[in-house]
């Protein structure tokens, strides 16, 4: 049941009930199955909805079409804990639009010759100022942007709207659990908790605005994300950030609603890791480290490999030999495969092509040093962190000591915290902690219990026992 309201002619005198089941609504685009993008967002929810005690998961995501061959998450057995699963089939109208248009024109420059066409077109599209095609194509941004706003996966947001307030009369949902992104997921949210007066929590695992991940769309597109975030956070119950800095940032910009703000890592899930057995007979000549996930943008290894280079020099005379291993696509604006031709020849550096979540487990279990690559992101933490801890194996964070990742670091001892950005003094930090104890007898991190998904899950569950024992008893006295 519902939101529990007292009957007609009963007492008003609230009650509270112990450990009350609940009916939980998880508005998530990304539930398995996945390509390899999808992944973090996709286990975020799997893990809660397999975690959380005494609820009913009735999850509304989208209808992604995966390839089995392609699904990273094939290993999942659907439903993981008995959610209700409801995949909403979009309409999407404006794309269809531009692929018939693509269509269109493509077929007229097969009928039209290439003589014809440069005697007809070419010289009047050579005389267009530069600036006037630029014009032309910022506005054709602006419209496809407000098309999709807040982003891609804007068509999904009526559907589930549609679906969610179907669920939510039909099954009597007790909250409402919006995770972005995509931001849609949470626009949805808004809408449905504004519409039937359900609570929601407004789940960021990621900043929506100032990512430096994301491109700037312009200041009209960023100033209605603006308020859409705002929007979102006045009408939510209770908002979770995935790292204490994120919550710091939210604090400072919605000082009203200081008291809706909680801390939710994503942490890991044990049974993740059930059949992982602890790797052991590593080579004392070959040691492996390994990063798993997309290198793009400023996640970029070429410090670290310079600084392995160096590393492998100064080894040179003992016969130990450094070895990165990158587990996922490279997007990065130059060719690795050119600028660091002479490491991937002689086994240096091995790019290993996108695999199942369960594989990449298996070769960051095979690894000695496992690797997070974070720039300067004040408020991210890469969620395979928290698979490294896991595994137990020594971490190396390759991110600056004020950021999320390092406050982390330093603060909770998780991992080594290479915070220089220079090749030899990476080179130099390494050398001494691969010759340290430390890393000869590691056993894991003391800190990782705080991040098992059981521990996470639990407060969760607090805070949706609290905001449907206050929207109860508003109901009451309403």
């Amino acid at each position: 049941m519902g939101p529990r309201r007292l009957k007609e002619g009963t007492s008003k005198t609230p009650t509270q009930t112990i450990n009350p089941r609940l009916k939980v609504l998880f508005l998530a685009y990304f539930y398995p199955p996945s390509d390899n993008r999808g992944v973090p967002g996709c286990m975020r929810t799997v893990k809660f909805v397999r975690a959380l005690p005494n609820v009913d998961a009735y999850v509304v995501t989208s209808q992604k079409k995966v390839d089995k061959n392609a699904d990273a998450l094939r290993h999942l057995s659907l439903p993981v804990n008995n959610e209700k699963i409801h995949r909403v089939k979009v309409l999407d109208f404006f794309k269809y639009f531009l692929e018939t248009r693509k269509k269109i024109k493509n077929l007229l420059q097969k009928i039209v010759t290439k003589k014809s066409l440069t005697y007809q077109y070419g010289k009047n599209f050579e005389s267009v100022p530069h600036s006037r095609k630029s014009k032309i194509e910022n506005f054709k941004d602006t419209i496809y942007h407000l098309v999709y706003l807040p982003d891609n996966a804007s068509p999904w947001i009526l559907p589930s709207i549609i679906c969610g307030r179907r669920l939510i009369k039909k099954e009597g949902i007790d909250v409402i659990f919006a995770t972005g992104s995509p931001w849609s997921c949470l626009v949805s949210g808004y809408f449905l908790s504004k519409f039937t007066g359900v609570p929601l929590i407004a789940d960021f695992r990621d900043p929506w605005r100032g990512n430096p991940f994301d491109k700037s769309r312009g200041r009209i597109i960023e100033g209605i994300n603006t308020a859409l975030e705002k929007a979102v956070v006045n009408q939510a119950s209770a908002v979770s950030l995935n790292t204490p800095p994120l919550m710091a940032d939210f604090r400072a910009r919605y000082p009203d609603a200081e008291e809706k703000f909680f801390v939710m890592a994503n942490g890991f899930d044990p049974n993740d890791f059930s059949s992982v057995k602890k790797h052991s007979g590593f080579s004392p000549d070959r040691i492996v480290l390994c990063h798993a996930g997309q290198l793009y943008g400023l996640r970029d290894p070429k410090a670290l490999l310079k600084a392995i280079r160096l590393t492998n020099i100064y080894f040179a005379s003992s016969g130990k030999k450094i070895i990165f291993q990158q587990i996922g696509n490279i997007d990065l604006n130059y060719d690795p495969y050119v600028e660091f031709k002479d490491l991937i020849e002689e086994q240096t550096f091995i790019v290993i092509p996108p695999t199942t979540y369960q594989e990449s487990i298996s070769l960051l279990n095979q690894s000695d040093i496992l690797v997070n690559i974070q720039p300067s992101t004040k408020t991210q933490i890469p969620s395979k962190l928290y698979d490294y801890l896991a595994l137990k194996k020594p971490i190396m964070n390759l991110t600056p000591a004020d950021g999320a990742l390092g406050q982390l670091a330093r603060e909770h001892s998780v991992g080594e915290l290479f915070s220089d950005t220079r090749p030899e003094q990476i080179s130099e930090q390494l050398i001494k902690f691969i010759e340290s104890e430390s890393y000869s007898n590691f056993n894991g991190y003391d800190s990782m219990n705080e991040f098992d998904i059981q521990n996470i899950a639990n407060k969760l569950y607090e805070v949706m026992t609290q905001i449907t024992d206050r929207n109860n008893q508003s109901d009451l006295w309403n």
